[in-house]
């Protein structure tokens, strides 16, 4: 497959093209690689939400190269789950936007951050209360807007799990009535990894934004248009980059990342080497070392099949 690359580290005004060519230091680089961690939603998996057999097949590839693959996504690894077991990964998943890193197979902790309870309520009944659709992450369960779109993703996944011989996710929903124990302070005392809400217009955006930049002691970034993921301060997929390779006694400078959006670039800034795919923003473009093609045109495998190319 060609590949597209971009050479910023040697010309950062250069954009997408197709190159033939890499510098001593880049290929050098490339041959060092450990570790790759790729972005899920808009990155490895397609705009339908499907994992390509190029994909899954490129991935099994660098496994006869010794080289380690996971995943890093804004889901909950639960709905990682189905692709972990296709691409065979034993490795701990970051999930939540880097609130847990978890060996979904053996449920093995690396490291967990939570929402302070107070504050998890105080954001979650702005939203409520701005009839927002909103969701919350915690460790095991997810829990629902009466009437949510955004559930509409998670039944599709559950299709893909069942066929797939892995654990659906269970919707819950949360109590506007007082009649279950799921209400936002049950569920904020039980650990809330992240918070996720999506808004119906860039007004409604910039006044949750304003909110919430009123909020101490937590963290929030774009993960998609109109969509904020919300987690306890300092929570990234960087940090959560950092944890995993520390755990894995494997350095920063050895790990090559790819991801689309704004949420991925606290691990492009960190790693040796990253992929920015084709879909994604110019602003996440420039910040990467390459460029590889899109997430519906088979951009993982071609960006992981130029780096077994150069080992």
């Amino acid at each position: 497959m060609k590949n597209i690359i971009n050479e910023t580290l040697l010309d950062p005004s250069l954009k997408s093209i197709y190159y033939n060519g890499l510098s001593d230091k880049l290929s050098n680089k490339i041959s060092q690689i450990k570790l790759i961690v790729s972005d899920l939603d808009g990155t490895f998996l397609s705009s339908n939400g499907e994992l390509s057999h190029e994909n899954i097949s490129s991935v099994k590839s660098l496994y006869n190269k010794n080289i380690n693959f996971t995943l890093s996504s804004g889901r909950s690894d639960m709905m990682c789950a189905s692709y972990i077991k296709d691409c065979n990964i034993t490795l701990p998943t970051i999930s939540s936007n880097g609130a847990l890193i978890r060996n979904i197979n053996s449920k093995y902790v690396i490291s967990k951050t939570i929402i302070k309870p107070s504050i998890a309520i105080n954001i979650m009944d702005f939203c409520r209360d701005n009839n927002l659709d909103y969701m919350s992450y915690n460790l095991d369960k997810i829990f629902f807007t009466k009437g949510s779109i955004r559930i509409e993703k998670f039944k599709s996944y559950n299709k893909i799990a069942i066929k797939n011989h892995t654990n659906p996710i269970a919707l819950n929903f949360y109590d506007t009535d007082n009649t279950t124990n799921h209400t936002h302070k049950v569920i904020a005392d039980e650990g809330i990894l992240k918070i996720l809400l999506f808004t119906k217009s860039k007004k409604d955006l910039d006044i949750t934004i304003e909110f919430l930049n009123n909020i101490p002691d937590i963290s929030f970034v774009l993960s998609e248009k109109n969509a904020l993921d919300i987690s306890a301060k300092g929570t990234s997929k960087g940090e959560a980059l950092k944890i995993l390779c520390s755990h894995l006694n494997i350095p920063l400078e050895n790990t090559c990342v790819l991801g689309d959006y704004t949420n991925d670039l606290s691990m492009m800034k960190l790693a040796g080497i990253s992929f920015a795919m084709k879909n994604s923003p110019k602003h996440v473009q420039e910040v990467a070392t390459f460029i590889t093609d899109s997430n519906d045109n088979f951009g993982v495998a071609k960006a992981l099949d130029f780096i077994l190319s150069k080992k």
